[in-house]
């Protein structure tokens, strides 16, 4: 369980350098999967939990996005997206 929760962290980080050197292209999908990586990396790691509560905090917006994700998404993933609510 170890080794898959480091192989999907490792996919999660991936994501999200990628995302950061396609946020210089003409089509602003870098942003997309910078947060798809957090996202996942926040479903694979607890510890990385703080720093999504703190980006919702931050970004209503985004938080108002992953709210809309917790109520159609499974309880595995809804479940950590529950626990970074920064209005709970």
């Amino acid at each position: 369980m170890l080794i898959v929760r480091f192989l999907i962290s490792l996919l999660a980080i991936t994501m999200i350098v990628v995302g950061t050197v396609l946020m210089v292209s003409p089509v602003p999908l870098g942003i997309l999967i910078i947060l798809l990586g957090v996202l996942i990396l926040v479903i694979a790691n607890p510890h990385a939990r703080p720093m999504l509560k703190w980006i919702r905090h931050r970004w209503p917006w985004f938080s108002a996005r992953v709210r809309d994700l917790e109520e159609h998404a499974p309880s595995g993933v809804a479940g950590p997206l529950r626990e970074t609510d920064p209005d709970t």
